[in-house]
């Protein structure tokens, strides 16, 4: 099976292409180094069992496909409520280029069955629905990319070609890291990264629009191969735009994905 990082030391790992991002062909896609900061943080030494109810990613410069060391630091580790922090610093750099805040709550068994919860229509098995065409806009399938050979995609309402809200299923068909357990928590940060394509409100061919952060937040960790968002676009006039997603699984609904959005109008 097809991988994006392999562990080469205690927490340095050698990036392969399938991290490779849709804008260029040396950098890496935003998703799969923010879930290997995730990935690092859940296996940060802790006194109880804990959840990862948010994460916070930095992408401050742009992650090369190359070795990569990752830096940890906990900020709290109390027995209800830890903090934690990670870098990602490339070979040849002492300077992370992402960088990661987590926030773990304790996680307990108490009696919420009853509780009444907010409806929402999860959008059938994704078998049910066609596999998603990538828009040309983000690189032609000419060489390994992670949007398009690291993830399988399966459109509900074609939201990558047309304008508006998007919904889709996703599943990773490449190890997060080689030889590892796969963690539903981790694998969705890598997917949450696309919500930023999955709603398109201006026209790509005259706009660019890049997000430079990674907020998700999890009420429960996701459940099965599938992952879906229902992802909604909010661009302004000042050049700064918002991206929302609704994350769900065959459960439900699971959590929330929030992203800026750098607005360029191309030339």
């Amino acid at each position: 099976m097809s991988w994006l990082y392999r562990r080469i030391g205690p927490l340095r790992f050698a990036s392969s292409e399938f991290t490779r991002t849709g804008w260029n062909d040396h950098d890496q896609h935003g998703g799969p180094p923010s879930a290997l900061l995730a990935h690092v943080i859940q296996h940060a030494e802790l006194p109880v069992p804990m959840h990862m109810s948010r994460i916070t990613v930095s992408l401050m410069r742009p992650v090369p496909i190359a070795d990569l060391e990752v830096t940890t630091r906990v900020v709290r580790a109390g027995r209800r409520v830890a903090v934690v922090e990670a870098g990602l610093v490339p070979d040849g750099s002492d300077d992370p280029v992402a960088t990661a805040q987590a926030q773990l709550i304790r996680t307990e068994e108490i009696p919420l069955d009853e509780l009444p919860r907010r409806e929402f229509m999860v959008p059938g098995a994704p078998t049910d629905h066609p596999e998603a065409q990538d828009s040309s806009r983000w690189a032609d399938g000419s060489i390994t990319r992670f949007h398009r050979n690291a993830v399988e995609k399966r459109s509900v309402d074609g939201g990558w070609e047309r304008l508006g809200p998007g919904q889709a299923w996703f599943r990773m068909t490449a190890d997060l890291v080689e030889g590892e357990p796969h963690e539903p928590t981790s694998e969705f940060i890598a997917i949450a990264d696309m919500a930023n394509g999955l709603s398109s409100v201006l026209d790509g061919a005259e706009w660019v629009w890049v997000n430079p952060d990674l907020t998700v937040a999890f009420s429960r960790p996701p459940t099965g191969e599938w992952m879906g968002m229902e992802a909604v676009a909010d661009p302004q006039t000042h050049g700064v735009g918002l991206v929302h997603a609704t994350a769900f699984d065959q459960d439900g609904t699971f959590g929330h994905v929030l992203q800026s959005q750098l607005l360029t109008h191309l030339p």
